[in-house]
């Protein structure tokens, strides 16, 4: 088998069921581990980043290596990031045995991990990876609001919890709006659960970030605006202008405001628009 055949069959079941084998290594239900397995996904998840050879990445949940190995091809430089010490040693070992010098592993938490520290991320840099599904949402987060933000994000997580980042009105929801101030969200392509050993209960989605230069409100406006949201999707069956009385605005105030900028009073939250959201939450911050 010749080195990039050795390399790409990482990404199939029996080569990482040897691997965990030969380190003595169970996934763990509590984080969630389970590895992608399939050649074509991992493929097309890479290529949703357009990953080109001045590009630093970092590899999310990194595993053994199948997405890291893929993008080490293109990349300049690879940090492969993975919580669990075991794999991580797998993972450093495969770099070694097979020569690979762009690819750094890092043996820690992404949640904790701060990325000034990696200063290189300060020029620019991508994110890829095969998320654990249940700190999907943190982590793509953490990135998407952090003080060093990526150019692009290409990940995999949960198929319903993807189809929420997509959603848009008359099924609006607060992981839609919430990115939308901050990037351009799309929905790749479906990852049917057969493509991870374990397999999953569930199914799993490519989606893609493009993170925008500068986000539609200023930075410092954030924080405040996602717990405007917060409220607002609280009870997506209630009206909007029920959900924002939470925030102790009488509701002649509200329906003031609601008629100057000429939305229903009526509304539910699923249903404003991007637009509106931001108008809504800019009136409010007038009176403040």
């Amino acid at each position: 088998m010749g080195f990039q055949s050795e390399l790409d069959s990482i990404a199939s079941v029996s080569q990482v069921r040897a691997l965990l084998k030969r380190a003595e290594v169970r996934p763990l239900k509590l984080l969630g581990q389970t590895f992608l397995c399939n050649r074509s996904i991992v493929e097309r998840l890479v290529s949703s980043a357009g990953i080109n050879n001045n590009d630093i990445v970092l590899d999310v949940g990194a595993g053994i290596g199948s997405v890291t190995f893929h993008v080490s091809k293109t990349a300049k430089k690879v940090y492969s990031v993975e919580i669990d010490k075991k794999l991580a040693n797998i993972l450093a070992t495969l770099v070694e045995e097979f020569g690979i010098e762009n690819v750094e592993v890092l043996n820690t938490d992404i949640l904790s991990l701060r990325l000034e520290e990696l200063g290189v991320l300060n020029l620019g840099y991508k994110v890829v990876g095969s998320l654990p599904y249940y700190i999907s949402k943190k982590i793509i987060r953490k990135f998407l609001y952090g003080k060093i933000r990526p150019s692009i994000m290409a990940v995999i997580v949960q198929k319903e919890v993807a189809k929420q980042y997509v959603s848009d009105v008359p099924k609006n929801s607060f992981l839609s709006e919430s990115a939308r101030v901050v990037a351009k969200v799309k929905y790749i392509q479906t990852v049917l659960k057969k493509a991870f050993y374990p397999i999953p209960p569930v199914d799993g989605a490519i989606l893609r970030f493009e993170i925008f230069p500068k986000t539609l409100l200023n930075e410092g406006d954030l924080p405040k605006y996602m717990r405007f949201l917060r409220v607002g999707f609280s009870a997506p069956r209630k009206t909007l202008l029920n959900n924002l009385k939470s925030l102790r605005y009488k509701r002649d105030f509200l329906i003031k405001i609601f008629k100057k900028l000429k939305i229903d009073c009526h509304v539910r939250p699923q249903n404003v628009s991007t637009e509106q959201w931001i108008n809504i939450w800019k009136e409010f911050e007038k009176y403040k």
